[in-house]
């Protein structure tokens, strides 16, 4: 049965953030119409991006009515560009390789790919990460998801050779981009330390998400 677009949405629209958060963590298999789910991602996306521009309860038009603070604010925990240098690394090189007039560009192209080619694939699965007081934004080459921080399990800091200090995050559920979540954390300092600080800002956004 399809569901009332209309209706739903003016449903969900009066439904509080941690029942919307609670639909949110079922999924897209927990509704048959992809109607519905679209209609839930919207409505989660639209109150984040309200709280992120909101400087106050009064200069927010919609009936969502929460007290801001620093911790509502929609922040992106990975570093800049992760997907897009993705592109643009293997682009580059073949326009600068064919463009720049080399006697030999197919020559130069093996040679940066087997240069830089497994630090390349080693990043290939990282993710844009970003979060705000009750849910965890993230984005793939093609897809992006949103999911409630009451799914994340746990934190934990992971070191690879090609990709260097990593935060994973796992989660109770498999998503469309799986149950463990890969980024490179941004901030400025040892990468070690950025490590830290990113899991327990995470963390400690986890406990308020679940009450804690």
């Amino acid at each position: 049965m399809e569901v009332d677009v209309a209706a739903f949405t003016q449903d969900v629209q009066g439904w509080t953030d941690q029942y919307l958060a609670e639909q949110v963590a079922l999924g897209r298999e927990g509704y048959a119409d992809p109607a519905a789910w679209a209609i839930l991602a919207a409505e989660a996306r639209r109150r984040s991006a309200t709280r992120s521009n909101a400087q106050s309860t009064r200069s927010d038009p919609g009936p969502l009515r929460v007290e801001t603070s620093a911790s509502d604010a929609k922040r992106t925990l990975s570093a800049w560009g992760t997907n897009l240098s993705l592109v643009l690394v293997p682009v580059l090189t073949l326009l600068y390789a064919v463009l720049g007039h080399m006697q030999h560009p197919a020559l130069f192209v093996v040679i940066v790919a087997a240069l830089a080619g497994p630090r390349f694939l080693a990043r290939l699965r990282l993710r844009d990460v970003a979060m705000d007081r009750l849910f965890l934004y993230v984005a793939g080459l093609r897809e992006e998801i949103v999911a409630p921080l009451s799914e994340v399990d746990r934190v934990t800091h992971d070191y690879r050779v090609l990709a260097g200090h990593l935060v994973t995050i796992h989660l109770r559920h498999q998503t469309a981009l799986g149950s463990q979540v890969t980024f490179l954390p941004s901030g400025v300092g040892l990468a070690r330390t950025v490590c830290a600080r990113v899991i327990t800002e995470i963390e400690d956004a986890v406990r308020r998400a679940q009450g804690g």
